[in-house]
């Protein structure tokens, strides 16, 4: 079982629309790399965010950024100095999955805390516990995971108010893996048929013939219906936390 870096842009994108209802002038976004950085200051300036901070903790906590409206009406960006934050105060913090990646991750809300207005918010996911305790993938031995307690025991100690959330189940992880080789199968089988079936047809002109008009057409009406009723795979929404749930990412909206 692994997670897929094509899935990262998927996950994050509705973690980022979460934050967007969010009514904030002045975020923080604190992050590890910087692959979303223009997606997330063109989405908040959309929507009233003056000043977009971007703290990327892969190069050691030091580089730091400002997006912000230039009089052209277009996003103009600053490399900034990491003090410049001790003077800051940000209506909202993100730090998607930063608490299962670095060593101190309650020094890390502790620093969020101080860096948050009086009625700022702060948006916080985290690893489940339940991914390791499904995985035997040595790729995942030097995360922090949480079960939904864990967090919030930590959490408590700087914020007041938090609503949960979860995005995603290991379960669906589970029957990517296990769709992929069904999959796989099902596409051999049906090469192996369409080759027997084209050879069949193609054996004589009358056999060629009663293919084109009667069996395409409704393979073609087939293939149209399946996919027409396709069901649209939700595996990435945001939704409240429910104890019933084998969730990947816990999602915790705070407020102090």
């Amino acid at each position: 079982m692994k997670i897929k870096t094509g899935d990262i842009y998927r996950e994050q994108i509705p973690r980022y629309a979460l934050a967007k209802k969010i009514v904030s002038k002045k975020i923080l976004d604190i992050t590890y790399g910087k692959f979303m950085d223009y997606f997330k200051s063109e989405l908040f300036i959309d929507n009233g965010a003056t000043e977009i901070w971007s703290l990327d903790l892969l190069d050691d906590e030091q580089y730091l950024t400002l997006r912000q409206l230039n009089d052209g009406k277009k996003i103009h960006l600053q490399i900034k100095n990491k003090n410049d934050l001790k003077t800051r105060k940000f209506d909202l913090i993100l730090g998607f999955n930063i608490l299962s990646i670095i060593n101190e991750p309650d020094k890390l809300l502790s620093n969020i805390s101080e860096l948050l207005s009086n009625e700022g918010t702060v948006i916080i996911s985290v690893i489940s516990k339940n991914l390791s305790k499904n995985s035997s993938n040595n790729n995942f031995q030097d995360l922090n995971f949480f079960t939904k307690n864990e967090l919030d025991k930590n959490l408590k100690k700087y914020f007041n108010k938090i609503d949960y959330f979860f995005q995603e189940s290991v379960n669906d992880i589970k029957k990517d893996d296990d769709m992929i080789k069904i999959e796989t199968q099902n596409r051999k089988i049906k090469s192996i048929l369409r080759k027997k079936l084209r050879k069949f047809f193609l054996k004589s002109e009358n056999r060629r013939m009663f293919y084109v008009k009667y069996v395409q057409p409704e393979y073609r009406k087939i293939r149209k219906r399946i996919y027409k009723n396709k069901p649209n795979l939700t595996k990435y929404d945001i939704v409240p936390f429910s104890e019933k749930q084998n969730e990947l990412f816990i999602i915790a909206v705070c407020k102090k």
